[in-house]
């Protein structure tokens, strides 16, 4: 099986690593995670030329511009320099495969009906998020029953609207 013969496949197995990206986060600090998840927007062009599409100019000093901004907003002078934190090389990783994400949802949106390939992602990252936290956090039916408004908020206008807007 290869990205071209199944997109909606490959785009849900880059989202699983959302769980190490959110243990990631956890280990590091802010700025880093900021800046080392923004990546992504110079990940995907460089991408997109390792499997033959070209990428304009306008694209690469997008790129520059948006990494020389990361970089103001997350280092500051007269810190003790630049260190690599634990969970920075997962942040990392996560980063690499949602520039893959969004170079495989380009490629669906050209072949697969958008509200279906739409309904697709939100009703599989929502199998997979619902199996990793019952597994992960163990939440009682109490609990589960506390938070039904904030999962249809967060579910309808976070995760629905980004999946329908990409």
């Amino acid at each position: 099986m290869t990205p071209s013969s199944d997109p909606q496949i490959f785009a849900k197995l880059c989202e699983l690593l959302q769980p190490f990206n959110e243990a990631g986060i956890e280990a590091t600090t802010a700025g880093h995670a900021g800046v080392i998840t923004s990546l992504y927007v110079l990940f995907t062009p460089l991408l997109a030329l390792a499997i033959g599409r070209t990428v304009g100019l306008e694209i690469w000093i997008a790129c520059g511009l948006a990494l020389w901004g990361l970089w103001l907003l997350s280092i500051t002078p007269g810190a003790d320099g630049l260190t690599i934190n634990r969970g920075d090389p997962l942040v990392l990783g996560c980063a690499f495969m949602w520039a893959i994400q969004i170079l495989i949802v380009a490629r669906a949106s050209k072949v697969l009906e958008p509200l279906r390939f739409t309904f697709l992602q939100f009703a599989v990252t929502g199998i997979i998020s619902l199996a990793i936290a019952v597994v992960v956090e163990k939440p009682t039916l109490a609990q589960a029953g506390e938070a039904w408004g904030a999962l249809l908020y967060g579910s309808v206008f976070s995760v629905c609207l980004a999946f329908v807007i990409q």
